[in-house]
């Protein structure tokens, strides 16, 4: 009863916005299902019309990439797309030039792409940039500890490790930063396999009550495998030195439909056979509103995917889309995207 509630509480607000509040303009939303130089030429093709890259999707065999109109004219962007492979002699010179990377996109093979964003022209280098490789999710924690001393923030999972047979393995990647004058950091992972969330939301709650703030998190297959069940969770999470109490962070576990926090939304990823995993920050006047869209299995292989989503998608929003996450169900897929809103006014996009 109490998940109906919000759902209703959520689904009135939604509709409804505050007395004396504006009703907010929709905004354009493209979906593209394109990879490599193709998604680059698309990125690049909406941008120069006013529209940002908002999210990738995490759960289908088919990579797809949603962009939007920002709430509020900005400065194109400019994008590159990387792939896994090229990471480590890319990232050094598109990120002197003002690149950041924004987003990862994950094949059903393990191979990777990440979406690079620059918003100002001209613009130099503000952070230093670091890529780590380690050979599994238990050798995260140790492989951040060095870059963590140096002042280094984990800020993308590139790529999730994939264990098989010799010659489709895969290490995984992260990318970290570091802003001028950062001191050391200390990182701590917590990892957990349990259907059940608890145990895990309550040590990320006692970290950040010990000053730890929230980096990323990531769901996934014993082995890597996105063919699998994901029944691993990791939530990363780091502190400067001397740092006293942090944000809140809070971990929920829901079905498809619905509200879920009040607060910014910080990432969500399926979960086991039937569930998602969402993460957000407590605030005032804010909630997110997950809605789903039902995929074949062809199409969740891209095959008349591009009309699905014109069709079934939503093609204008006022709230800011911030997520995709996807779960197979008895027919196909579930696709949900989720959206950011600002009770009784605009909303934006949460930023580093």
């Amino acid at each position: 009863m109490p998940h109906l509630a919000r759902l209703v509480v959520g689904f009135i607000a939604a509709l409804v916005p505050l007395a004396g509040a504006a009703a907010l303009a929709d905004r354009e939303v493209v979906w593209m299902t394109s990879r490599d130089a193709a998604l680059e030429r698309e990125l690049n093709a909406h941008a120069a019309r006013g529209l940002r890259a908002a999210a990738v999707s995490d759960g289908l065999p088919c990579a797809v990439t949603v962009m939007q109109a920002p709430a509020q004219p900005t400065t194109p962007a400019q994008y590159r797309v990387v792939a896994d492979r090229d990471l480590g002699a890319s990232l050094p010179p598109l990120t002197d030039d003002g690149y950041v990377p924004r987003f990862a996109q994950r094949s059903a093979t393990g191979r990777a792409h990440v979406i690079f964003e620059k918003m100002t022209a001209g613009r130099t280098a503000v952070e230093a940039w670091q890529l780590v490789e380690f050979a599994d999710m238990n050798a995260l924690a140790a492989a951040l500890e060095a870059p963590a001393r140096e002042g280094f923030q984990p800020r993308l999972l590139a790529r999730y490790p994939l264990k098989t047979w010799p010659g489709l393995s895969e290490r995984g990647q992260i990318l970290l930063s570091k802003r001028p004058g950062a001191t050391a950091r200390e990182v701590r992972v917590v990892a957990g396999q349990s259907r059940n969330i608890d145990a895990v939301a309550k040590q990320v709650a006692d970290a950040t009550a010990a000053g730890f703030d929230f980096d990323l998190f990531a769901t996934g297959s014993r082995d890597g495998s996105k063919t699998l069940r994901r029944e691993r969770l990791h939530v990363v999470l780091s502190r400067g030195t001397g740092a006293g109490a942090g944000r809140a962070i809070k971990l929920e576990r829901e079905s498809s439909f619905g509200t879920f926090g009040s607060g910014l939304p910080l990432g969500t990823a399926p979960f086991w056979d039937d569930d998602y995993v969402h993460v957000w920050s407590p605030a005032e006047r804010r909630q997110t509103w997950a809605s789903p869209i039902r995929l074949s299995a062809n199409e969740a292989n891209c095959i008349g995917l591009s009309f699905k989503l014109r069709i079934d998608g939503p093609r204008d929003q006022s709230s800011d889309i911030v997520g995709l996450a996807a779960r197979k169900v008895l027919s196909g897929y579930e696709l949900i995207y989720l959206t950011d809103q600002r009770l009784g006014g605009s909303s934006a996009v949460l930023k580093w």
